[in-house]
């Protein structure tokens, strides 16, 4: 069905089945579909004759499949922007597959079945998307080969892989129901700028889980996509990247977002989740494939959650392993408005999910530019950040003012270059009354004077002095050494307590902290005042004497 002076396929009914044609060089779409439903395009999944039932829709002046007001279309085992083989580019010049106002439209596989795993389309080739949503809901895109060849292992790139605009609750990769999980995760690779975008307002509650983004099919080679693998922008708000953390199939939710150009996922919206993913590393996760800026980049960002919830559901599967990117792991900054209360808990940063591996990311673990009042950690179970062997500061902040409020507590910090780097220049010293301004106000970082274990307890001397009549809290940490600078990482969390200066702004206190079983090593502490705002790390002090263990937990994945 080809050369045709308007599209090859025009369907305004429903039921029907388009199969085993080809479908290529019309002066318009190569297939249109307008307000019709239950349409099959391609293969029935039902194990016999699925790769005879394939559409071959490609190089058609206008989009391989134009759908208007269309519902319930599934769309499986064609190629489309390719030549038969998949191996080489036949162009549709406005797009792979234009979606506008339909519903519940399946692109690709249901996961369930003996046909499942032929009901994958190849989408590659196309000029602008290989996939574009718009004003599009309740679809799913699963199974799918989207910027690469028949094998998954070359580049036949489209511009971008998969547009969602302004469009909600739909699905790309897993459902995550247990049926066919795997089979349903997307090869989005190889693009000439993003592998997926989700864009604009009402561009709300879509899930991103189990794809490979920026890899080939194998998960152990890069096959970039030219810009960002993921990027939420203009109003992209309260979508889900990975897992649910449910219980359900959270494992075969995370997404495997490695090798891109520029971040792995970039996010200018509000209120996004992302959980459990793997971002920088291969499929495996046990060797790096960086994403050449940053894992994660936040720019403009308000109120997302990197990691776990807390809802004591599903937390140890929820944190990110953001591991062996080149400019360091997670950026969080702004090009006009403001960054504020973005939470990032639970996460590996620097390691694999067994906190063991040296991954590190090539530059700081977390990076905060010229924002205010987010969130690094917390200091109850599986909310702390394990942050180690980075090429920098385990956190860096710096900002042009007094920009305050970023508060890190309850992480385990090791191995970093730096441990907490306010400013950009190592250890900021302490000053008198504290009054001096920078990121988080250059707080002034407690003074430890003797640290005494009793088995079951620790006892420790400490001197601050900030700002006078004011409450702070003190957070204190044992490490296995001492950084070279004399001043502390933290790698295991013991517990906090508050001090109260007086008029001079002085404070003394013997600090008890319930801690079990201390072996020898070093006691670090960082300061936190009302506004949330964290100090550097103190100098270490030993422990001396101590007979016992600190047990790390185990965490499996």
């Amino acid at each position: 069905i080809s050369q045709n002076e308007q599209d090859g396929i025009d369907i305004t009914g429903s039921s029907n089945i388009i199969a085993g044609n080809t479908i290529t060089t019309n002066t318009k779409n190569g297939i249109d579909l307008f307000g019709c439903n239950l349409n099959l395009i391609g293969t029935n999944g039902n194990g016999i004759a699925d790769a005879a039932e394939g559409n071959l829709i490609s190089g058609n002046l206008d989009y391989g499949i134009y759908i208007y007001q269309a519902n319930e279309i599934t769309i499986a085992g064609n190629r489309i922007g390719t030549d038969a083989t998949g191996t080489t580019k036949q162009t549709n010049f406005d797009g792979g597959i234009y979606l506008w106002d339909g519903y519940a439209n399946l692109i690709g596989t249901d996961g369930a079945g003996s046909g499942a795993s032929a009901e994958g389309n190849l989408i590659s080739g196309n000029t602008n998307f290989g996939i574009q949503l718009y004003q599009a809901d309740g679809n799913s895109i699963a199974g799918n080969k989207i910027g690469s060849d028949v094998t998954g292992t070359s580049a036949i790139a489209n511009y971008d892989g998969i547009q969602v605009r302004e469009s909600y609750y739909n699905t790309i990769g897993t459902n995550g129901d247990g049926v066919g999980d795997t089979i349903e995760r997307n090869t989005i690779s190889g693009n000439t700028a993003i592998g997926i975008e989700v864009y604009g307002a009402g561009a709300t509650d879509n899930i991103i889980a189990g794809n490979v983004v920026g890899l080939d099919a194998s998960g152990s080679v890069a096959l970039p996509n030219g810009e960002h693998g993921l990027m939420l922008a203009n109003s992209a708000n309260l979508n889900r990247v990975g897992t649910d953390g449910n219980g359900m199939s959270d494992e075969a939710e995370r997404n495997i977002i490695s090798g891109n150009t520029l971040c792995g996922i970039y996010i200018d919206g509000n209120q996004n989740r992302v959980a459990g993913n793997t971002i920088g590393l291969n499929l495996n996760g046990n060797a790096a494939i960086a994403n050449h800026t940053y894992g994660i980049c936040l720019y403009d960002a308000v109120a997302n959650t990197i990691g776990s919830n807390g809802d004591g559901s599903g937390d140890s599967w929820e944190g990110n392993v953001i591991s062996g990117n080149m400019n360091g792991g997670i950026v969080l900054g702004i090009t006009a408005d403001a960054s504020v209360a973005n939470g990032f808990y639970g996460n590996w940063i620097g390691t694999s999910a067994s906190g063991v591996a040296t991954l590190g990311n090539i530059g700081p673990g977390i990076t905060l530019q010229n924002v205010e009042d987010n969130r690094i950690g917390y200091n109850t179970a599986n909310m702390g950040n394990v942050i180690v062997y980075n090429q920098g500061a385990g956190i860096l902040f710096t900002s042009l003012t007094n920009m305050t409020g970023n508060q890190f507590v309850g992480n385990s910090m090791y191995e970093n270059q730096f441990g907490i780097d306010l400013g950009g220049d190592g250890v900021t010293y302490n000053d008198v009354s504290d009054g001096d301004p920078g990121p988080n106000g250059l707080l002034n970082f407690p003074v430890l004077q003797g640290a005494e274990s009793t088995g079951d307890s620790i006892s420790i001397a400490v001197a601050y002095n900030s700002a006078p009549n004011k409450n702070y809290v003190l957070d204190f940490y044992w490490s296995g050494t001492c950084h070279s600078s004399g001043h502390g990482e933290g790698e295991v969390y013991l517990g906090w307590d508050n001090v109260t200066t007086d008029g001079s702004g002085a404070a003394l206190k013997q600090v008890g902290l319930a801690v079990v079983n201390i072996q020898p090593g070093y006691i670090t502490a960082t300061a936190m005042d009302s506004d949330g705002s964290t100090s550097e790390f103190s100098a270490c002090i030993p422990v001396e004497e101590a007979t016992f263990m600190i047990r790390l937990p185990l965490i499996m994945r």
